[in-house]
């Protein structure tokens, strides 16, 4: 059993899939399973497969089914393994990261079975994980962030801002679609507790509540826990930005185009609640899934990438993906995809 793969010389779809099957199996729980040279992807000399989809495809399947309750049957035909935790595209390549204890793929239980103690990825970045849990389940005043309870956040959380976590680190948060009365509440106390230095941003999308009038009864207000709605936020220029307005899909396409400006070279924004995807109630077009699979196509593939109505952004650096949730990391300026913080 290994700790990690990496697989540096398929090229072929063939046999990028034939070693896939055949190693995912010997890959300890939390462990990564690295595939590079996805640039092939379409190239008709190297796409030699016997069930007719290239790799990027299968891997769209794997993210379609990681990311919605209820995933679309058709056109993905190849089931993901039930103990994939996360998957991470950048351009030309990804990891797979395997789950600690199988916890049945799609299936997006608001119960407290799945939790990310059983999901974690090797090294150092567990710790971050599970403090971030514990800090919300347990530590953080009431009322409790749904983040760590309904749903499994603090994976993509404490992989990627769990160095910051009870530092005196300075970075600029945003979170927007945070609700009004309590919700707000439960946002601050555990933001600012993980994150001290940090300055703190709220806003709701619609303006349908006035959030700081709504929080000033619950804790404090100082100088760095700011709030307002979308169109009060001034400045840019945030390291995090967190939408946590994805019940409603159609809001990720309104809201993407206004924040992502607003984020730092190396900066990142997260997406919740993707689990509502595909819903009956939702319009089929604009998916926020079918925009993410479109991002790795163009992210994988500069050359014969199939079509796709979603444009990349020039500056994503990369798109990583869990139950219910997804980080499109930006690039530092200049690199235009390639490399990000």
């Amino acid at each position: 059993a290994f700790d990690v793969i990496i697989d540096d010389g398929g090229h072929s779809s063939r046999m990028i899939g034939n070693s896939f099957t055949a190693l995912w199996p010997t890959i300890q729980p939390g462990g990564l399973y690295f595939i590079e040279d996805l640039w092939i992807g379409r190239m008709a000399e190297w796409n030699l497969v016997d069930n007719g989809l290239p790799i990027p495809d299968i891997l769209e399947c794997y993210l379609e089914q990681l990311i919605v309750a209820k995933p679309r049957q058709q056109q993905c035909n190849f089931s993901m393994p039930v103990d994939v935790a996360f998957i991470l595209c950048q351009a030309e390549a990804c990891v797979l990261g395997k789950s600690s204890q199988p916890h049945g793929g799609n299936t997006h239980s608001s119960r407290l079975s799945r939790r990310l103690s059983e999901t974690v990825p090797i090294g150092t970045h567990s710790t971050a994980i599970q403090e971030m849990h514990r800090f919300a389940t347990k530590v953080s005043p009431r009322p409790t962030s749904d983040k760590s309870t309904v749903h499994s956040y603090e994976m993509m959380y404490g992989l990627f801002l769990g160095h910051f976590m009870h530092t005196k680190h300075y970075f600029r948060l945003f979170e927007v679609g945070v609700g009004c009365g309590v919700n707000i509440a439960a946002s601050v106390h555990l933001w600012r507790g993980l994150f001290p230095a940090a300055e703190l941003w709220f806003a709701e999308s619609d303006g349908i509540c006035d959030a700081e009038g709504t929080a000033k009864g619950s804790f404090p207000q100082d100088a760095g826990v700011r709030y307002g709605t979308l169109d009060g936020v001034s400045g840019g220029r945030f390291e995090v930005i967190i939408d946590a307005d994805g019940h409603n899909p159609k809001r990720f396409n309104q809201l993407f185009p206004r924040l992502w400006p607003m984020l730092q070279p190396g900066g990142l924004y997260f997406v919740e609640n993707l689990q509502a995807s595909r819903s009956p109630m939702d319009s089929p077009d604009g998916q926020v899934s079918d925009v993410m699979q479109c991002y790795v196509e163009r992210l994988l593939l500069e050359q014969h990438p199939k079509p796709c109505v979603f444009a990349r952004p020039d500056d994503l650096g990369f798109v990583f993906c869990q139950h219910g949730a997804c980080v499109l990391g930006k690039s530092l300026k200049g690199h235009k995809g390639h490399t990000f913080a």
